[in-house]
């Protein structure tokens, strides 16, 4: 990223960028020397509260022994970021949300405390599941959302294999926003000062 770091995610891991007034940054995978190499990985954005748009970047490496990992009956909660289920991942967040990953094994369900007043929802990163009292369907690519009353989030698995999901959530964004390419501001004067900023290099560049 613009500001000097520079690091390999490794397997199990995650980085947290916080782009505020401006980051030029490029992700790639790594070639191991022997061909074609598969790589899987989830980037997720959210805005940042209103006040802090023009904070200072930054940037958090975090090793797969960082991450707060707790065992559950029948499943393995890891949270990057926020809180579920008791445990508190070590991402920096300025806004109230939470980022997890959650192995659910064959058979088995899973409830997971959220805080009140959270849009909550449930990636399914592969295999097959049941949400929330109703029982919802949801498998491989598909997204659900729950409702933001808070409370325990519900999901089984009903498949065969394992069923991994992202779990994310966090209060409403603060609006209104602006978009402009990649700049989610407050004001559309906001927005322009960025795109300047970007294209005259005052946020900077990659080696």
């Amino acid at each position: 990223a613009s500001p000097g770091h520079g690091a390999t995610v490794p397997a199990g891991g995650a980085q947290w960028m916080t782009a505020g007034r401006g980051i030029v940054h490029a992700e790639r995978p790594l070639a191991d020397g022997t061909g074609e190499v598969i790589q899987h990985g989830i980037q997720l954005w959210t805005t940042l509260p209103r006040a802090l748009k023009m904070a200072p970047p930054r940037y958090q490496r975090l090793e797969a022994a960082d991450i707060a990992e707790k065992r559950l009956p029948g499943a393995t909660l890891r949270v990057v970021g926020g809180e579920v289920a008791g445990a508190r991942g070590p991402a920096e967040t300025l806004m109230p949300a939470f980022v997890a990953h959650v192995a659910v094994d064959p058979g088995a369900a899973i409830s997971l405390d959220v805080a009140a007043c959270f849009e909550a929802a449930a990636y399914v990163i592969a295999g097959e599941g049941a949400f929330g009292p109703e029982g919802v369907a949801a498998s491989t690519g598909e997204l659900v959302v729950f409702a933001d009353e808070g409370g325990p989030l519900d999901a089984r698995n009903a498949g065969r294999g394992r069923l991994d999901l992202m779990v994310i959530g966090g209060e409403p964004a603060e609006g209104p926003l602006v978009f402009h390419g990649p700049f989610v501001m407050n004001s559309v004067e906001q927005a322009r000062a960025a795109d300047i900023a970007y294209r005259t290099g005052r946020m900077g560049s990659l080696a």
